[in-house]
């Protein structure tokens, strides 16, 4: 499924609840995430015209998804978009709110990412997932090899803070 609008927070909220759209999509989100531990909201993610969308929206879309549809692969190419926003309730973040709305993988990250090294992760992410014909985690783990090789980088701030949750 491809989108049709301005990657506001209406476009991603009917791209998971889509009926016409056929399972195993990839939704690609480079934008910002945010955490707050106070509030309406534990995270969101600040989209397009800055509109926000937060976890908690993102879960209660799940009611309205339809049965047997999965909205497939979402990648988060933000910042803390795996860091929970409470400490009561650790398991609430960015990345899991998509489980919770189907996705069936998740990629987010553990802490705030560079803009540069986070495009050049996701482009090799993506040409893996899309060339090579490999699993979500292994594309993920080839490129974080990959940035990591080619660029002598050991620190770990520009490649290893993504993660990936489902299957």
């Amino acid at each position: 499924m491809t989108a049709a609008g301005r990657g506001t927070p209406e476009d991603v909220l009917a791209w998971l609840a889509a009926t016409d759209a056929p399972s195993a999509t990839v939704l690609h989100l480079a934008c910002h995430g945010v955490i707050q531990a106070e509030g309406p909201a534990s995270s969101y993610l600040v989209l397009s015209d800055h509109s926000r969308v937060s976890a908690e929206e993102i879960m209660r879309t799940a009611a309205s998804r339809p049965t047997g549809r999965s909205p497939g692969l979402v990648s988060l190419a933000a910042c803390t978009t795996h860091r929970a926003g409470r400490a009561y309730d650790e398991a609430v973040t960015l990345s899991t709110a998509f489980l919770v709305a189907g996705a069936t993988t998740a990629i987010g990250s553990l802490w705030p990412v560079p803009d540069r090294e986070t495009a050049r992760l996701m482009v090799d992410f993506h040409d893996h997932l899309a060339t090579h014909v490999t699993r979500p985690h292994e594309a993920l783990l080839i490129a974080q090899r990959s940035m990591r090789d080619r660029t002598g980088e050991t620190s770990l701030h520009a490649w290893a803070g993504f993660v990936h949750l489902g299957w």
